[in-house]
């Protein structure tokens, strides 16, 4: 018998350490502001999308073997967000995974890693901050970016890592998609 956590589930303002060792569905800790360490065990193999949403004051994701895809604005505004552990197992990071997570200064991709999301690590501009990610890693083999409208990768990493760093191959490979702003809303 597979036990999976419903969407939307935890409500709690006390909340501040998580060790996942079950499925769970969409939303199914968002908006748990306490939330500042998660650790998702290797019997996950995916994590559905706006998870993690709004988590503003998650830390830490440590996330073991097994896991093959991070879905879609699965850590959306999580701006305390520093360490992320991908593990090699992963293959795709849906759109917009890691928008808004402002305090993240660096990311490692696996070899493995197939696709990475239109505005995967995009950061809404504020204020003049325009994010802190310094240094991005990829493994053996480059993802397919996948973007709308022919925007490229700028549309994937924020203007604070394109402007100093020239780690992404001079021709990417790039998967356009056409996104309808209402089934992905995007919040400014």
């Amino acid at each position: 018998m597979t036990t999976e956590l419903p969407g939307w589930s935890f409500n709690s303002d006390k909340l501040e350490e998580l060790d996942v060792n079950c499925s769970f569905g969409s939303g199914t800790f968002a908006q748990i502001t306490t939330l500042k360490k998660v650790t998702l065990r290797d019997s996950i193999t995916k994590i559905p999308e706006k998870a993690f949403l709004n988590c503003t004051g998650l830390q830490t994701v440590s996330i073991l073997s097994g896991l093959t895809k991070i879905g879609t604005q699965a850590f959306f505004r999580c701006s305390s967000l520093q360490d992320v552990t991908l593990p090699a197992s992963l293959k795709e990071i849906g759109y917009q995974a890691f928008r808004d997570c402002d305090a993240l200064t660096s990311i490692t991709f696996p070899d493995n890693l197939e696709k990475l999301g239109e505005q995967a690590f995009l950061i809404t501009e504020r204020d003049g901050h325009i994010g802190s990610l310094a240094t991005v890693t990829f493994g053996k083999n480059v993802p397919t970016f996948q973007t709308s409208r022919n925007k490229g990768v700028q549309n994937i990493f924020p203007r604070c890592f394109l402007t100093t760093h020239a780690a992404i191959p001079a021709k990417p490979k790039l998967e356009t998609t056409w996104i309808a702003p209402l089934l992905f809303p995007i919040y400014l």
